[in-house]
């Protein structure tokens, strides 16, 4: 065995999931990035629309909240309902970044019970 991974309950990772997506393409207007697409989407984040996410770019191991603006954050999908994120800032967004969508997987936040959140 090379690896052993723990499952240490609700209560420590509900906060802590994170899905990472490779982004793939970037589209720009008038100079300006409206829509980034990443290898990631709604298949692995169902809930994405339920909630609000922490998205953050990933860029040379740091990571930085991704602030507002006017553009879309789009799953590889590329369905109408395959959207990650919108009304971002995605200008300094490049192919082969990544973007980090937080609080999601089996316990994001839509899923968390209310001893989970520390209440």
């Amino acid at each position: 065995v090379r690896s052993i991974l723990l499952e240490p309950g609700q209560a420590l990772v509900t906060a802590c999931e994170a899905v990472v997506g490779r982004i793939l393409e970037v589209r720009r207007d008038l100079g300006e990035v409206i829509e980034v697409i990443v290898d990631a989407g709604f298949p692995e984040i169902p809930q994405v629309g339920s909630f609000p996410h922490r998205l953050f770019l990933l860029r040379e191991n740091k990571a930085q909240p991704i602030s507002g603006g006017r553009g879309r954050i789009l799953g590889r999908t590329c369905l109408e309902y395959d959207i990650l994120g919108h009304d971002l800032g995605l200008d300094e967004c490049c192919v082969g970044d990544a973007i980090v969508i937080a609080d999601v997987g089996a316990y994001d936040a839509s899923m968390s019970f209310d001893f989970a959140r520390g209440r």
